[in-house]
């Protein structure tokens, strides 16, 4: 099986969608002068038309042209003793209806493409009292729900919606849904997906298991790959993939591979060349970057490599270990300095032979290798940076409790095996450690989540599109397991809301940034 390419449209797939869709159905639904509504079994007399100052707009997705039924206390109404009033504001004309003292009943109209259909609510409890709600609903062909195959997708919004709420998290300010956008492309065990620095005509996919860099042109209409690089006749995997920041001039990309058979292999970093005659990488031009060795001597127990590429605004090369062992196995190599493993490191490729230690590293001068930029995590699976602020934000995978999400500084320690996200970690013997540490000195993660959420968090980008504008600026991530998508939103007092955008049956094994911001996913079928 294979992954493929595909984009973030309006809908939400599967069970999330017609939760989140029924919420959207509402807003929409029920509230223009020739619409209709509804109070158990008689018709109420439309509202007034009036600006709702009680409850704040909810917003919601649903299918077209079906029935959904939504809680008031869902929408944050109280239970409705007397009548549930209602009046369409825009969008095609629907139906709502009381079922029950605690229900609504939606009736959507069937549509060609998706509108947002503008209602408001108006809840009376019979004494005198009512409570108003705006209610937007986006109303989706179902036509277009992409019950989501084996390929990648794009972050994209519904025309006219604001928002997707899926209860109890807090609403994203719009709609989200995976969408294909190369439905002509099926990817082999796809794990990175990038473009070339400032050239959006192709896409470049990594083959983890097949080892192989495949191109393929930008357009809907893609039906086809070229392999630009192969190195399906070396052991290990293909990780990542990471251009240099002067690739139209220099030719370089870099890549990273694991092989855990290997002890002194490990972790490589290799340097190749384009090569205008191929029209490919050059695998003459192969220059071996950086070679970790396992940190044990038993390589049944050499998993958890990690493996990122990126190159920061400063123009170094960072890249993001993992602490080189399977789970079950306590492992302090994460602290221990003297290693690279549990590291994020950071250096200077255009310098030196083979490479140059930034004078700035933490610990260029001492006290450990001085390639680590930052420490004590377990398996960051994909990290990035903001764009526009520079920050790095990186996801690790927990062990049996906690996924985390942290914003990483130069020199910070963020704590496996001592913790797991925010708290002590559950099952590591951290007994049995000889590496001294201060947990005082543990950076906390921005956010983190049990396995009632999640239990396979994998990093995304800081959005910075223009598709998505209630998107801006929010860190945008998934969980590998569940196919759910989340968005993290500042509270203005240094701490995040976790908002839950969408949910699809992928694999989510990697987000990708075109060259304008706009976010896709890569769904990875066959497993590890």
């Amino acid at each position: 099986a294979g992954g493929g390419v595909a984009r973030l449209t309006v809908i939400t797939t599967g069970r999330r969608l017609l939760a989140c869709g029924l919420a959207l159905l509402l807003s929409q639904l029920g509230a223009c002068s020739g619409g209709s509504s509804g109070g158990r079994d008689e018709r109420p007399t439309p509202v007034e038309a009036q600006t709702s100052t009680d409850l704040p707009r909810v917003y919601r997705s649903m299918l077209a042209g079906q029935r959904g039924e939504i809680p008031l206390a869902e929408l944050g109404l109280a239970a409705a003793s007397d009548a549930v009033n209602w009046r369409q504001l825009a969008g095609p004309e629907a139906a709502v209806s009381l079922a029950d003292d605690t229900h609504i009943i939606l009736d959507l109209p069937s549509v060609a493409v998706t509108e947002t259909l503008e209602l408001e609510l108006t809840v009376s409890d019979g004494n005198g009292s009512e409570q108003r709600l705006p209610l937007s609903i986006a109303a989706v062909n179902p036509r277009q729900v992409i019950e989501v195959p084996d390929t990648s997708y794009r972050l994209a919004s519904s025309p006219g919606a604001s928002d997707c709420r899926v209860p109890p998290r807090p609403p994203p300010t719009s709609p989200v849904v995976l969408a294909r956008v190369f439905p002509g492309l099926t990817l082999p065990s796809p794990a990175d997906l990038d473009q070339a620095p400032g050239d959006d005509r192709y896409w470049y996919a990594t083959s983890l298991l097949g080892k192989q860099i495949h191109r393929f042109e930008n357009r809907p209409g893609a039906n086809g790959t070229d392999v630009v690089l192969d190195l399906s006749d070396q052991p290990g995997r293909l990780r990542s993939l990471a251009f240099h920041p002067g690739f139209a001039d220099n030719g370089k990309a870099y890549v990273q591979l694991h092989n855990g058979t290997d002890l002194a292999e490990g972790t490589t970093i290799r340097e190749f060349t384009w090569s205008a005659t191929l029209d490919a990488f050059d695998p003459a031009s192969e220059r071996l970057i950086l070679q970790v060795a396992l940190p044990h001597d038993d390589t049944s127990i050499g998993e958890h490599p990690g493996g990122h590429l990126n190159f920061g605004p400063d123009g170094y090369l960072y890249s993001a270990l993992g602490d080189g062992t399977q789970p079950g196995v306590f492992s302090e190599f994460s602290q221990d300095t003297g290693l690279l493993w549990g590291s994020l490191l950071r250096i200077d490729v255009d310098n030196g032979d083979p490479y140059a230690i930034p004078p700035d590293n933490p610990l260029a001068n001492g006290g450990g290798r001085p390639e680590i930029y930052a420490w004590g995590f377990r398996h960051p699976w994909k990290w990035n940076f903001d764009r526009a602020t520079g920050e790095i934000w990186l996801a690790d995978v927990g062990w049996v409790s906690r996924e985390e999400v942290n914003r990483v500084v130069k020199g910070g320690n963020y704590g496996w095996p001592f913790r797991e996200g925010s708290i002590p970690c559950p099952r590591c013997e951290v007994d049995k450690a000889t590496v001294e540490v201060d947990p005082a000195t543990f950076l906390e993660p921005v956010i983190d989540y049990g396995r009632d959420v999640g239990k396979s968090i994998t990093g995304g980008y800081v959005y910075r599109g223009s598709r998505l504008p209630d998107l801006e600026g929010l860190y945008v991530f998934g969980d590998y397991i569940t196919g759910r998508v989340f968005a993290l939103r500042p509270n203005g007092s240094g701490e995040f809301a976790t908002e839950e955008l969408t949910q699809a049956q992928v694999a989510l094994v990697s987000f990708a940034e075109d060259t304008a911001g706009e976010l896709y996913t890569l769904d990875f079928k066959t497993g590890y």
